[in-house]
């Protein structure tokens, strides 16, 4: 199913210039950690991309996440993108690897959090590393 074929491929892999957003989220258990970067034109995900720290799985994840948020308006990506659509997304993850999807819905929620953020004090943009 999409589990393989976004695990051959990955979608959105890597980091873009000059993001609007940036987030890392980490899973302590497993040390899985993904970094986001998003690209926002008029509320619209223009570009996203990560980059993946570990286990395939969470790549897998990932690809699927970004995926789904590329396209959509902020507001409905924080709505729609969840662990629960990622799990749709790659057609069933295994019980012992759901916190995957957990992990990447985090994560996304963590970049839309620091885009809004940044949007209500862009002043705070200059001074990204």
């Amino acid at each position: 199913p999409q589990f393989f074929e976004h695990a051959k491929a990955p979608r959105n892999i890597g980091e873009l210039p000059r993001p609007d957003a940036r987030a890392t989220h980490g899973d302590s258990g497993c040390h899985d950690e993904l970094e986001l970067t998003m690209v926002v034109r008029n509320d619209v995900i223009e570009h996203i991309a990560y980059i993946p720290r570990w286990c395939v799985m969470t790549l897998t994840c990932a690809s699927a996440a970004t995926t789904l948020a590329r396209g959509k308006k902020v507001v409905d990506a924080r709505r729609t993108v969840t662990a629960d659509a990622i799990n749709e997304e790659l057609g069933g993850l295994p019980d012992s690897h759901y916190h995957c999807a957990e992990l990447a819905e985090a994560a996304i929620r963590k970049l839309l959090d620091d885009y809004i953020m940044g949007s209500r004090e862009p002043w705070k943009r200059m001074y990204r590393t």
